[in-house]
């Protein structure tokens, strides 16, 4: 593959995963989770989401990072967790 082929992919993948993750998240909400928790809960989801996608590797740790961050808002949910 090409690299712009697997950038393509990539992008597919994340889009599908960050959309996933946000659904798991609201999900989650729903059980009465403490606000802090649901970016920690974000990145689980994402990265959890994107092994069954492409399988464990760093690719996919770095690509459910991403998405977990994404679905979430990086400063919102680094706030959120770091809040007192």
């Amino acid at each position: 593959m090409e690299t712009l082929e697997i950038l393509q992919t990539l992008s597919l993948v994340m889009a599908q995963v960050v959309a996933i993750t946000m659904a798991l998240v609201s999900i989650t909400k729903q059980f009465k989770v403490a606000k802090k928790w649901l970016p920690v809960f974000a990145l689980g989801y994402g990265c959890a989401v994107t092994f069954m996608f492409i399988g464990i590797s760093w690719v996919a740790v770095l690509v459910g990072i991403i998405s977990g961050l994404s679905s979430m808002g990086l400063w919102t949910g680094t706030k959120t967790v770091l809040k007192k």
